[in-house]
């Protein structure tokens, strides 16, 4: 099936262009680029859905709560979204392996039910597999008909469409910075509602450690940790992202490193073996300390996913990037056939090619290849273009680097580390532990960076 039709007598018919060639050239050029790297790309296995909606939360570090990017959501519409989320699906979904669905708080609506429960029956006709997954602030939980709601979709072919459900909470500790709209406070039994569900169904959780947060994270990730062992859930499961703004103050740093080594006393705590560790840090590590990878230029998925708001029935960047000048293709239904209208060939070529070890700032960085990189949506709204980094952002992950190295040679992690990784990560960790042990002991004690 044609998933996208570049058919120029189609736009011809919906609008009054000023020079059709040059539109038929560029829908030409547009269409062959996203069929060729989207549709045809084992690299690119996501497709995801995003629907316009308002949040249960507002957390003080979140990226929609800009007004800049709020005035551009359009609102919550079942009948306007529903309609069109099908053709998408009919058109995408034999491309792509994992079909992601965004929307602050869909969990909440019908629209998110039956969409997911369309992609189930889709996937069972077709008899064809596919993972769906959502991150999700789990604000279901407050409703016990919705619970039983998804847990029924999720029983639901389960061998055809798997439903994984990432819980965006960050924490009995650290929810302090994502209160909720109505004013209330969580319910004393979120959290144990949250890790029974997690548990029954094998779950995971990305709470973000955010400035706003930070020292209060030794805590909560103890708490964690503490209660993910009562239900039987495993490490890997807890998948931590910290938030790249620029309130990552010199005090909030010296937090910051601190939780990093608490986090190592605490793997050699529970996992109590050097090689265990190790493999841990390489098939998870929190994510926090999972050393990087050359897979590709920019370590989110904006490079390996294809992101569709449906509400706006337009594609961005990803779904952090929905502002008007980053849309890069615009569509039309006409029946059950998706069209190209129009989009924007030169953001879209510039940003699937991008290396940001490449890019001026990071290429000349000491933690290049220790870093996981930039978030073009950070860039963009703190230094004003997608490319350039905000120096605080930068000097956060350079300093988190630099904690992850002094503890690997702190706890003798280095070498055996050494067998897993490629050659450049490690000698970035020896130049970064190197810069640490050259800094003021004043300095250096201050932050606090640990060296052997």
């Amino acid at each position: 099936m044609v998933a996208i039709l570049p058919d120029i007598e189609y736009v011809k018919r919906k609008y009054d262009l000023e020079d059709p060639e040059y539109h038929e050239e560029k829908l030409k050029l547009l269409h062959h680029i996203i069929s060729k790297y989207y549709f045809n790309n084992p690299m690119v296995t996501n497709l995801e859905l995003h629907f316009d909606n308002y949040c249960t939360l507002r957390c003080k570090y979140c990226y929609l709560v800009k007004p800049d990017l709020r005035k551009y959501n359009t609102g919550y519409s079942y009948e306007r979204d529903y309609p069109r989320a099908k053709v998408v699906i009919d058109n995408m979904i034999d491309y792509f392996k994992i079909i992601d669905i965004y929307g602050e708080e869909l969990t909440v609506k019908p629209l998110y039910y039956d969409v997911v429960d369309y992609i189930k029956e889709v996937c069972y006709e077709r008899d064809i597999k596919r993972k769906i997954v959502t991150p999700t602030n789990m604000s279901f939980l407050y409703y016990p008909k919705l619970i039983q709601k998804m847990e029924e979709l999720i029983n639901k072919h389960r061998k055809n469409c798997s439903l994984v459900l990432s819980a965006s909470v960050d924490g009995k500790y650290c929810d302090i910075a994502r209160p909720r709209i109505d004013g209330n406070r969580y319910a004393d039994d979120f959290y144990e509602k949250m890790f029974r569900f997690q548990s029954k169904f094998g779950f995971g959780y990305h709470p973000m450690i955010a400035p706003e947060n930070i020292e209060y994270w030794k805590k909560n990730f103890d708490w964690f940790i503490s209660n993910m062992k009562k239900y039987n859930i495993p490490l890997k499961s807890l998948f931590l992202l910290e938030v790249r703004n620029p309130h990552w103050t010199y005090e909030k740093l010296k937090y910051f490193v601190d939780f990093i080594n608490h986090i190592f006393k605490r793997l050699f705590d529970i996992l109590k073996d050097k090689e265990k560790i190790v493999n841990f840090m390489i098939d998870d590590g929190f994510n926090l300390l999972k050393p990087s990878y050359f897979t590709k230029g920019i370590s989110c998925f904006l490079q390996s996913a294809f992101n569709i708001n449906v509400s706006r029935m337009s594609s961005y960047l990803c779904h952090r990037l929905t502002y008007p000048i980053f849309k890069i293709a615009e569509f039309d239904i006409e029946g059950n056939d998706l069209y190209l209208l129009d989009g924007n060939v030169d953001i879209l070529h510039a940003t699937i090619t991008y290396n940001y070890r490449n890019s001026p700032y990071c290429s000349l960085c000491g933690a290049r290849y220790s870093c996981l990189g930039t978030c073009l949506g950070s860039n963009y709204e703190y230094s004003g273009d997608i490319f350039t980094p905000h120096p605080n952002v930068c000097r956060m992950e350079i300093v988190k680097s630099m904690a992850i190295a002094c503890n690997l040679f702190k706890y003798k992690l280095i070498d055996l580390l050494a067998d897993y990784v490629q050659p450049a990560v490690i000698q970035n960790y020896y130049l970064l532990y190197d810069m640490v042990k050259n800094l003021k002991r004043e300095d250096r004690c201050t932050l606090p960076l640990e060296i052997d």
